[in-house]
């Protein structure tokens, strides 16, 4: 029994970092779809204009932000799901 549930948890671990990952870089196109909107709207000396090139380095590192706030939040719940099996 305990062999099953170590490899149950392993599998929803895998699948759910692979899942968040993927929804972290959906996140990511789509904030910086809604920046690049605005961005195209905005005129002036002191307003930076974003190219193709840093939106691509912007997403990147948007990406790994939201999926390390993922993994933070699935750690807590996975804790909390660890304390009720104790109980």
């Amino acid at each position: 029994m305990s062999a099953w549930r170590d490899r149950t948890q392993t599998s929803i671990n895998d699948y759910s970092k692979k899942l968040w990952k993927e929804w972290s870089q959906q996140a990511v196109k789509l904030q910086t779809l809604r920046v690049n909107v605005e961005n195209r709207r905005k005129a002036g000396d002191k307003f930076y204009k974003m190219d193709e090139e840093s939106i691509v380095t912007i997403r990147e590192e948007l990406s790994e932000d939201f999926f390390s706030l993922v993994e933070a939040h699935l750690g807590a719940v996975q804790g909390l799901v660890e304390k009720l099996d104790d109980d």
